[in-house]
């Protein structure tokens, strides 16, 4: 196994920002919109969204996601895809990330633990750090 390393790190308020935004998707996508009838103080429904992401972090374990990444480089005009399915995961007061790099082939795999960030290629037996 051949590794590489170079300097590669997501800095702290990266990754909280990462995770407030992760939860944030999954708390609105289990809060149901208010019905069109009701017109609730924007104010007060900020308030409780918030709490509401707040008690959803405090109890964050682990999650899952699939995903597609576009990439788009114009001075070539080309445009890289690339899909794979996210997993979160939280270890003491660290939040663990890896991805399963699927599409395209060969697949790549991707860990993120405390402040180190790891790449792996099967195809050619190589991690980068």
């Amino acid at each position: 196994m051949i590794i590489v390393s170079t300097k590669m790190a997501l800095s702290p308020g990266i990754r909280t920002g990462l995770l407030t935004m992760f939860l944030s998707v999954a708390v609105c996508a289990q809060t149901p919109a208010p019905s069109p009838q009701t017109h609730p103080d924007a104010k007060a429904e900020l308030q409780r969204v918030i709490a509401q992401i707040d008690h959803t972090a405090a109890n964050f374990g682990t999650a899952q996601a699939n995903f597609v990444w576009r990439q788009y480089t114009k001075v070539v005009d080309e445009t890289d895809v690339q899909k794979g399915t996210v997993y979160f995961r939280r270890s003491g007061n660290q939040v663990e990330m890896a991805a399963d790099i699927s599409d395209p082939q060969p697949p790549k795999y991707v860990l993120f633990a405390g402040s180190k960030v790891q790449v792996y290629e099967p195809k050619i037996d190589q991690v980068t750090e």
